[in-house]
């Protein structure tokens, strides 16, 4: 009586229908319809308290004789709060269920023998494979035939082990020949049929070929910047050595300017003017490859193949310094072995600029010492222009 809030008196002047919503009178009636043919029952009913409260019981019923009438025993047992755990049980699966087969994330779950008893939906897209031809089957089924000895070897010594747990990049080929790259994360699970694995695939075939390209993209990066420092470093070496390049046929010229000044006879006049504008053609051509840096980046500078007068282009390199020469008081002469060919073959610039600087560095590095009985001729050497 106490389950229903009634008194004893109460109670035994109700019916069965005064506890039940009203609601549920037209089941009940069809119910007792059924009653008599069963000798026992157990059903779960909605019942209300005095209160107005709602309430589940399970009725256990069963026929019985007494005092010459038959009669019905019947047991009433609370069972609310277990329909209400029994009711949150259910949404949990029911919440389970969704989030296996709506993921992601490919999954699947074998036992110790490598057999797939449960795989989502993902799991199925991924392989390209129907359930009915995965679940029940040993998982490497996915994989080539050549494949699968030595993986069901692999996964049961592991198994055994309980060293599987574990998360794992492999580059894999699935059946049909694909290939991908699939991080493998496995997780251990414990179940009525024992222990098993939850396996959870994802392919990462985009992120490693993003990776590859960067990696390449940063060796590529590395390759030039030590082709930009190696550009660089012969650029700053070429500069810090162009002074004394372009200083020593400029002071050849403007020793020829001072003498082309000075000179009354319009012959040598004449004579100085000419060597004078081939000096200056001399000077623009190494200018001219100075300041094209394109080619010390690149480190191309280039050797001409052409005529030209050897004769000529040493008188012209020589000539440059007479002026400088007789500055400091020495005597420059020039003398060519008639051997010497005329015309050849060759790069006139470089040859020319060969011999400014060796004539250069012969006039500048050069000096009168005067000893106690006469003058000497004494040459110091020079330093590596």
């Amino acid at each position: 009586m106490e389950l229903y809030g009634y008194s004893r008196e109460e109670f035994l002047a109700m019916t069965i229908e005064d506890i039940r919503p009203p609601r549920d009178i037209p089941i009940l009636q069809k119910y007792l319809v059924t009653l008599p043919s069963a000798r026992k029952t157990s059903n779960v009913w909605r019942h209300r308290r005095k209160d107005g409260a709602p309430l589940s019981v399970r009725i256990v019923s069963r026929e019985i004789a007494h005092k010459g009438r038959a009669c019905r025993l019947v047991v009433v047992v609370n069972v609310s709060d277990l329909l209400v755990a029994e009711q949150a049980l259910v949404q949990s699966q029911m919440l389970v269920e969704s989030v296996w087969e709506c993921a992601n994330d490919p999954m699947r779950i074998t036992d110790a023998e490598g057999q797939t008893l449960r795989v989502n939906e993902a799991y199925c897209r991924f392989v390209d494979m129907p359930r009915a031809e995965i679940e029940g089957r040993p998982f490497w089924i996915i994989y080539p035939d050549a494949v699968h000895g030595a993986v069901s070897n692999h996964y049961r010594e592991r198994f055994a082990a309980r060293k599987l747990t574990d998360i794992a990049e492999h580059e894999v080929s699935l059946r049909g020949g694909r290939k991908i790259w699939v991080q493998l994360s496995i997780s251990w699970l414990e179940s009525r049929q024992g222990p098993c694995l939850l396996a959870i695939l994802r392919d990462i075939s985009k992120l490693k070929y993003s990776e590859h390209r960067l990696r390449t993209m940063i060796d590529e990066l590395g390759v030039a910047k030590e082709k930009s420092d190696a550009a660089n470093r012969a650029k700053s070496s070429f500069l810090a050595n162009i002074s004394h390049e372009i200083r020593t046929p400029m002071n050849g010229i403007i020793g020829l300017a001072d003498l082309l000044l000075h000179e009354p006879e319009e012959a040598t006049r004449w004579n100085y003017a000419n060597i004078l504008k081939s000096s200056a053609e001399g000077l623009m051509a190494l200018l001219g490859d100075v300041l094209d840096l394109s080619k010390i980046e690149a480190q191309r500078m280039s050797v001409e193949r052409e005529p030209f007068s050897l004769h000529e282009c040493v008188q012209c390199a020589v000539a440059v310094f007479i002026a400088p020469a007789q500055a400091k008081g020495l005597s420059l002469t020039l003398c060519i072995d008639p051997s010497v060919p005329t015309s050849v073959l060759g790069d006139a610039v470089r040859l020319r600029q060969i011999l400014v600087n060796l004539t250069g560095n012969a006039v500048k590095f050069t000096t009168w010492v005067r000893s106690r009985s006469a003058w000497s001729l004494q040459g110091r050497r020079s330093p590596s222009p």
